[in-house]
């Protein structure tokens, strides 16, 4: 009986702990929506259809990348590539999906005109 109260007590300890923490993070999120600070690029907004129009497309003849946002080799010569306005080159296909949900590089977070 005394081990029953005892895992008792310290079940009330936890979800006191448990409790605390969702109120701070709570007050975090409140806090956060009282900022008008908030910096737009760390947003989730998509491109613009005119910004993922205007990208660079070409074929890779410099350097050996890889697509950092699929992680695969893009080889010399024979890989097209959209360049975003940072430089940052990608395979077309992740970056459009990419922005599609952001409107900045996956890399530099650099913010794609309107």
């Amino acid at each position: 009986m005394i081990m029953e109260v005892k895992l008792e007590l310290r079940t009330d300890i936890v979800i006191d702990i448990e409790e605390m923490m969702i109120m701070e993070r709570m007050a975090r999120l409140d806090d956060s929506d009282d900022d008008d600070d908030d910096d737009e690029c760390f947003s989730y907004v998509p491109a613009s259809r005119s910004a993922i129009d205007n990208l660079e497309k070409s074929t890779l003849l410099d350097e050996c990348y890889n697509c950092s946002i699929c992680l695969e080799d893009m080889e010399i010569g024979i890989d097209e590539v959209m360049r975003l306005p940072c430089s940052h080159a990608f395979h077309p296909y992740c970056i459009i999906k990419w922005l599609g949900t952001n409107h900045v590089c996956p890399l530099c977070r650099f913010v794609l005109p309107d």
